[in-house]
């Protein structure tokens, strides 16, 4: 039984171009870990900002009431 190799994606080979099939492989899941870590930080924000936005609503709509 023939084992799949991992996909390393083509512009890192056009990067590392003298690179071998390991460094490909290492550079891969280095720029995966990466990649994760930047969506993860993204996501953080996106909801931070979501809690951010909602609690001036809540402000604006607290001030509204008040000054009926």
């Amino acid at each position: 039984m023939q084992s799949e190799k991992p996909y390393i994606p083509p512009f890192v080979r056009r990067l590392m171009k003298d690179a071998t099939e390991e460094e490909l492989f290492l550079a891969t899941e280095r720029l995966r870990r990466y990649l994760k870590a930047m969506y993860e930080i993204f996501l953080q924000q996106e909801e931070e900002k979501a809690a951010a936005d909602s609690e001036k609503s809540d402000d604006h709509d607290r001030f509204q009431l008040g000054a009926s």
